[in-house]
């Protein structure tokens, strides 16, 4: 498990020295925080003309984030993969990897980790919206706990970042980040499962929902890189076999009947999450079925690097 670590490690770090890599984080906190702009807006609209968080118009939720991030994540996350493997075939680099005292699962396995702690990174900045919106519902005399946690996120992310800009002790984004996670996981139990706000449940549900999804996402994406030396060709496919997972699976077992109905609804991802994770139910099938498209994907790979150590 250290030579995983170890390769987890260095392709994080490598992510924050790739544009591809920021202008997908940028795409990303763009398009969310003009959609979560947007819900709030609506709902103080309609709250004006005769609606409210506490009358017939429902308070806004997490559903709508979730839901476009995992829409960002079908796009984006080919053109995090398509290098992880590809491009060390390309450069001829991958042959010196598998000489080094590294097993072809452990490389496959530490590239896949390092891109799921840089799409966790880019999940912890979103939290900053459940907390916002759980301010607007909870009564004024308790805002003063939601703000000083508010505070200590902007923070942490603010040091997360800068030591990012200055280069220096990039082990420090580690303890930074767990110390904010101690801080919010200390309020959401302490505070927001207790006084009354935005259904925790079904935020935590949702974001369980886009963990699994980026696992999946990625271990897919590290499995297809690995079968090809030329990027492009690497993107293509990954993001051909997102859609088909997303979306024509869903399509096809509309029209399919009987058995074949249900085999593609349960291969359709997107059902998985909308129906279930994002709608505040955690089901083991769904879990397992995640579960399973992470490991066929990191088998894929190992196969796949395996194969070109003997050949």
């Amino acid at each position: 498990m250290r030579n995983v670590w170890v390769i987890a490690r260095r392709e994080y770090s490598r992510f924050f020295t790739t544009s591809v890599s920021y202008a997908v984080a940028f795409a990303i906190l763009l398009i969310l925080g003009v959609i979560f702009a947007l819900t709030v807006y609506g709902a103080y609209q309609s709250a004006y003309t005769g609606g409210g968080f506490s009358g017939p118009t429902p308070a806004p939720d997490i559903k709508g984030i979730a839901g476009t991030f995992t829409f960002m994540l079908v796009l984006s996350i080919p053109a995090l993969t398509m290098r992880l493997i590809s491009d060390e075939n390309r450069m001829g680099t991958l042959e010196l990897l598998l000489t080094a005292p590294v097993q072809d699962w452990e490389l496959i396995v530490g590239k896949w980790l390092g891109g799921l702690l840089f799409l966790f990174t880019v999940l912890a900045v979103t939290l900053i919206y459940p907390i916002i919106l759980n301010i607007y519902e909870t009564p004024a005399a308790n805002i003063q706990w939601q703000v000083l946690s508010l505070i200590i996120l902007s923070l942490a992310l603010l040091a997360m970042f800068w030591n990012l800009v200055i280069g220096k002790r990039r082990e420090a984004l580690l303890i930074l980040l767990g110390i904010w996670v101690v801080a919010i996981a200390v309020a959401l139990l302490l505070y927001y499962l207790i006084v009354p706000g935005i259904d925790w449940g079904l935020t935590i549900s949702s974001y369980l929902g886009l963990i699994m999804i980026s696992a999946a996402f990625l271990g897919l994406g590290v499995g297809i890189s690995s079968l090809f030396s030329n990027q492009v060709a690497a993107f293509f496919v990954t993001l051909g076999v997102f859609i088909l997972f997303w979306w024509i699976f869903g399509f096809i077992s509309q029209f399919a009947q009987g058995s074949a109905s249900d085999i593609f609804t349960y291969l359709d991802m997107g059902a998985h999450f909308n129906n279930n994770l994002n709608a505040g139910t955690i089901n083991l099938s769904d879990l397992v079925y995640y579960l399973s498209l992470t490991a066929l994907g990191l088998f894929t790979g190992t196969v796949a690097v395996e194969s070109r150590r003997w050949s």
